[in-house]
């Protein structure tokens, strides 16, 4: 295992986890909008030299904490292009047993909806004109509960009740 880069990324992922919390609690602060943007290019220009220099990172060599920062770096990404390469590199870790195919099933979904495609497993939402979390577009909306629950995620329903609690939106 790399214990340096397994630190480095979890030690950025607890960065940018404390940013969003922060954000969170005060998400109109412009201050705290430039500081969260301005680690995630950070983030993202250290990912892209990683990834160039080595290749997408598996659980061998930064442990499944290790890739699950890996994952949110790549997520909070600013770089659409390195979502994309990263995402086809994640899909052959993930056939080898060294990504987690959750993290690949909210990547896919996130590179889809940035390219304004309707995503597969319902894991990105928008706010409604009430409030409320609501998924965004689905591929094949009428089975997105069978993918989900291929990969052991809640059904899409039970996900966006919890997101809507988390983020502490009201339902009419």
């Amino acid at each position: 295992m790399n214990t340096q880069l397994h630190d480095e990324l979890l030690k950025r992922m607890d960065e940018e986890q404390q940013l969003r919390a922060e954000w969170m609690d005060k998400p109109e602060d412009p201050q705290l909008i430039e500081r969260v943007s301005k680690v995630d290019l950070q983030n993202t220009l250290w990912l892209e030299e990683i990834i160039e220099q080595q290749g997408l990172p598996g659980v061998s060599e930064v442990g499944d904490d290790g890739t699950q920062a890996l994952f949110l770096l790549i997520q909070h990404s600013l770089n659409l292009e390195l979502q994309r390469r990263c995402l086809a590199l994640m899909e052959t870790l993930v056939r080898q047993n060294e990504f987690d195919a959750v993290s690949l099933a909210y990547l896919t979904d996130r590179v889809l909806v940035n390219d304004g495609k309707p995503q597969m497993y319902g894991t990105q939402g928008k706010y409604a004109e009430n409030g409320i979390i609501v998924p965004g577009p689905i591929e094949d909306e009428e089975h997105v509960n069978e993918r989900r629950k291929a990969l052991m995620l809640d059904t899409i329903e039970e996900y966006f009740k919890a997101m809507n609690e988390i983020y502490k939106t009201k339902e009419q």
